[in-house]
């Protein structure tokens, strides 16, 4: 007769697997893995959880006032970019109407 968690391990396996084939990576050697294999207790590892999730909201909101300050600074130069020109690298990629290939503007 089967139980509940040999019937789990190998669904385990194969996600750990196929991780690996996506990613390159082993998903068991992560820092958080090696935080939560050591954690006793349900407790231990929400606090885990709620510590990652507060540490990518604060990415999450520093992010967003990096991209409040970073767009219009790309509107400015994307305005300009057909006359700034450096040596022969314009800003901005442009696709020729005509020939169909990247010309630099």
């Amino acid at each position: 007769m089967s139980t509940p968690l040999s019937n789990f391990k190998p669904v385990l396996d194969a996600t750990l697997s196929e991780y690996k084939k996506k990613t390159g990576r082993e998903l068991l050697d992560h820092p958080i893995a090696a935080e939560l294999q050591r954690c006793d207790t349900v407790d231990t590892v929400l606090a885990i959880l709620q510590d990652q999730a507060r540490e990518f909201q604060q990415f999450k909101d520093g992010d967003q006032r990096l991209m409040k300050w970073i767009g219009p600074l790309a509107q400015v130069l994307f305005a300009f970019s057909g006359t700034l020109v450096v040596g022969d690298v314009g800003l901005v990629l442009l696709r020729s109407p005509i020939r169909g290939d990247r010309s630099t503007f």
